[in-house]
């Protein structure tokens, strides 16, 4: 993927005028649709869902319907129709709103249709079927595809999400939310950052509670057809006051208001913390606004100018996490909306963008918007953006929200700081204290938010000086304590941060080791911490956190373990999961009684090379099994190797571990002789691993070098060139260099 920022001149995709000839109207103020095709085999394919015209399967590159289902100026439709396309055979699912074919009208909205079509000129098309969805109490606001081909999604404004068998369309799960759905948000939980289990999607809904108050819920999708919520939030913004909304899989979520202020925020299923200070957009009308999540923090942006008749549409694409312009694009106006104010939707379609554009008469134009844009937002990239970002923003602070609009929690939390503020500017340090404690025993948040903690660390840590009273230290000694085995942040930095030393490692491990060794102890054991069973990692994860940690040396690794392991039974500890992932490993690899030397299919994947690899390592990394994944056993054995030089002394003297010493002789008694076996292939398989490395070294040599090398042409050809060498012997400087050839 590119690492710049730009887009490409947009083009016209299809234009659209609707006559509407029924008795009642889709209740949506859009008069098109479009709707990303889901498919492995071809790209480039959106499905258009026009009014009173019928569903097409338009191709972006060519500008042509591939696939055209016409319904006459008698249909309308509730949502967008869904495409999903399997080897070549694709599958259209609508739901009618009204129809003159509709057994019954009151099924309008509520019964989905559906299409069986194939690019093949040998292919016909088969009749449609139809299907009834919901009761008469409900409609459907929206149908999603997911990656398993076999089951479609389908949303309801009563709240509910149901999921659909793709070929029946029977209900074969369902969860209901109990509140008004705005926006659905599907992801492959492969590729979501805040996928929190095993699960084949995760899905983001934005729903608006009785006060009017933004929710956010996460709910995960299994292979079981399972549907659980993962977590919820809820904002203080109001749904009234917002414009658009915008997630993407890596956790960004953006809300832009009708006001212009423009806010974002990390998404986990831990919290929803803003990432970065709100700012209120300029030039732009609030009212006719569109965004879209692209990669990372890159959200797309589509306005129009606030005249009373605009000529161009500006296109952007914006960094949320540093609040910078990054690329700029004007689009004029096709002539038709001159007279009238169009609405604007853009909607993302694989590495580019369609944006509709429809007015009340009824017209409508779709737009393809090419981008190129980084997978991750950088520093690098936005640091020079200031000067072009500036006219697109209001100057100063942005205005303050009304005190209604804002949650009780966040006028309380307001009110503390400024107390806390007042008090450490007087140099009253113990009414600071008392204030935030008072405030502390009232409050019932869980966990404190992080740009709360932040600015209430700004007040009560100013900087040194000579008129500058001193901290609060009871503040500081609270926030610590409360930031105690905040295990998930622990786990986090192993995969965030390069330079954890191992003596820190290991004294996290053996804390963990004490916490589980203290709540297998009966009832009246003495406790630690408040740390609860439910809060702790398992030993085997994090420990498999320790082994796999790329940084880590193992002359670190024994100093660390002789530093910290002072009590044999945390050492039993954890060799006990040493010899369970030996004992595992050996399993595994001995699997139906046969060697699995040979990885199966399923164990490759191409990496960003395109070239073949083995996929085991990746997915213990990054997969949603990673909790039962095992670390390599390379990995183990090392680790095994540290742990032993440091503990071994300690796991003798202590006799109820003899026995599993015994077992972790016997495991690798039988790795070492399963070693010596395969010794005897080395000679054999050598050169194909040979070659393999080579591939894998030349596939990431880019194409300018590659080129470059070629057009030197082989040492052979540039030693005969005159005037490199003279006979068979070169001068360099004041060195003769002679060649010998045997």
């Amino acid at each position: 993927m590119s690492k710049t920022v730009s887009i490409e001149e947009p083009f016209q995709l299809s234009s659209y005028t609707s006559s509407y000839r029924g008795k009642q109207k889709s209740t949506g103020s859009e008069h098109v649709f479009v709707n990303s095709v889901s498919s492995r085999s071809k790209e480039g394919l959106v499905t258009v869902t026009a009014q009173a015209d019928g569903v097409h399967l338009v191709d972006t590159s060519s500008l042509h319907s591939v696939i055209s289902h016409t319904l006459g100026p008698s249909t309308s439709f509730s949502c967008p129709a869904a495409t999903l396309g399997v080897e070549g055979e694709y599958t259209t699912y609508a739901v009618v709103e009204a129809s003159p074919d509709l057994v019954d009208q009151e099924e309008g909205g509520r019964i989905v249709w559906r299409w069986r079509d194939s690019l093949s000129p040998v292919s016909s098309e088969k009749q449609r079927d139809t299907r009834v969805i919901v009761p008469a109490s409900e409609r459907i606001h929206g149908l999603y595809t997911t990656s398993n081909p076999s089951r479609i999604l389908a949303a309801t404004q009563a709240g509910r999400i149901l999921v659909l068998d793709s070929s029946s369309l029977e209900e074969k799960g369902s969860l209901s939310l109990a509140m008004d759905i705005h926006r659905v948000f599907l992801f492959q939980s492969s590729e979501c950052s805040f996928a929190c289990k095993p699960s084949l999607t995760t899905l983001v809904t934005a729903s608006f509670d009785g006060s009017g108050f933004l929710n956010v819920h996460v709910v995960s999708l299994d292979s079981n057809d399972q549907l659980s919520q993962s977590a919820q939030f809820t904002l203080s913004h109001k749904g009234k006051a917002i414009s658009d909304i915008s997630c993407s899989s890596s956790g960004c979520f953006t809300v832009l208001c009708k006001d212009g202020s423009w806010g974002s925020y990390a998404l986990s299923t831990a919290q929803l913390r803003p990432l970065a200070r709100p700012f209120k957009l300029a030039i732009l009308s609030p009212e006719t606004i569109s965004i879209t999540a692209l990669t990372s923090s890159h959200v797309l942006l589509a306005a129009l100018p606030p005249d009373a008749s605009p000529s161009v549409a500006h296109i952007q694409i914006w960094d949320l996490q540093y609040s910078v312009l990054l690329s700029s694009h004007s689009l004029p106006l096709p002539s038709v909306f001159s007279s009238s104010l169009p609405g604007l939707k853009l909607i993302p379609a694989r590495g580019q963008a369609i944006l509709s554009l429809s007015t009340p008469n009824s017209v409508s134009s779709l737009f393809v918007i090419p981008y190129s844009i980084p997978p991750q937002s950088t520093l690098a990239v936005a640091i020079s953006k200031g000067a072009s970002t500036k006219p697109w923003i209001q100057s100063g602070a942005p205005e303050q929200r009304e005190s209604e609009s804002k949650s009780k929690g966040e006028v309380e939390r307001e009110r503390v700081v400024a107390s806390i503020k007042s008090a450490m500017a007087s140099g009253k340090v113990s009414v600071a204290e008392g204030a935030f404690g008072a405030w502390l025993k009232e409050t019932e948040e869980p966990s404190l938010d992080y740009n709360f903690v932040k600015e209430l660390l700004e007040v009560v840590l100013s900087s040194v000086g000579k008129n500058t009273p001193p901290h609060a230290p009871q503040i500081v000694k609270t926030l610590l304590d409360r930031g105690r085995s905040e295990w998930a942040s622990i786990g986090a930095s192993f995969s965030s941060v390069v330079d954890l030393p191992e003596s820190d490692i290991i004294h996290t491990l053996i804390t963990l080791v004490k916490l589980h060794r203290q709540q297998a102890a009966p009832g009246d054991a003495m406790q630690v911490d408040g740390a609860s069973a439910t809060d702790l990692p398992s030993l085997s994860s994090f420990l498999s956190l320790c082994v796999t940690y790329p940084n880590a040396t193992s002359k670190g690794i024994v100093l660390g373990l002789k530093k910290w392991v002072r009590d044999p039974e945390d050492a039993a500890s954890i060799a006990q999961v040493l010899e369970s992932w030996m004992r595992s490993l050996g399993q595994q690899r001995k699997a139906n009684g046969e060697v699995g030397l040979l990885p199966s299919n399923k164990d490759l994947e191409k990496n960003e090379h395109g070239v073949w690899v083995i996929a085991a390592d990746k997915k213990v990394k990054k997969g949603k099994d990673a909790k039962k994944a095992l670390p390599p056993l390379p990995k183990v054995v090392s680790f095994l190797q540290s742990f032993m030089d440091a503990c071994f002394l300690q796991l003798l003297q202590h006799s109820p571990s003899h026995k599993l010493l015994q077992q972790l002789q016997a495991h690798l008694l039988e790795e070492a002789s399963f070693s010596d076996v395969l010794e005897q292939l080395r000679g054999s398989l050598e050169p194909f691993a040979v070659g393999h490395q080579k591939t894998l070294k030349e596939a990431a040599i880019p194409e300018k070098e590659k080129e470059r090398q070629r057009q030197k042409g082989d040492w052979r050809q540039r030693r005969n060139g005159a005037p490199a060498v003279v006979g068979a012997v070169g001068t360099i400087g004041v060195y003769q260099v002679e060649e010998l050839v045997l």
